[in-house]
């Protein structure tokens, strides 16, 4: 079956996501002593150069398995579909919260509420569905 382009799309915004990940990450993980210095200490943040290479590691791992979701929407794995609809729905869920929880600041999570949204509908259409051998 032919990939349909949303899918296509969807993939390459992975990829994207992915890279930017694994390059701020790995940034991160070299220039830790330098970041450290510049937080401000009135910052409620623990303020640790460890603590910001675990940052680092976690973000590089996240990367990586981006780059492996990319590639599974791509070829439509049938994984790489429930993966990306789970993690869409459980964005929609911080989204909300953050929403409920933080009035003051909701432009970015309404954003981002949006296009997990989207992408959950995108994801349950049929079509879409019988591309990733799901039915």
């Amino acid at each position: 079956m032919n990939r349909p382009i949303g899918v296509t799309i969807l993939a390459v915004l992975q990829l994207i996501n992915s890279i930017f990940a694994t390059l701020g990450g790995i940034y991160i993980l070299f220039f830790r002593t330098a970041i450290f210095q510049r937080i401000p200490e009135t910052e409620n943040l623990p303020q640790s150069p460890t603590f910001i290479a675990g940052f680092a590691i976690i973000l590089i791992i996240i990367g990586l398995i981006g780059f492996l979701l990319a590639y599974g929407l791509y070829t439509l794995k049938g994984w790489a579909w429930l993966i990306a609809l789970t993690l869409n729905i459980l964005s929609i869920f911080s989204s909300l919260s953050a929403i409920i929880f933080n009035p003051t600041k909701k432009g970015g999570d309404t954003f981002g509420l949006i296009i997990a949204s989207v992408i959950v509908y995108y994801l349950l259409r049929p079509e879409v569905k019988r591309a990733f051998g799901k039915n």
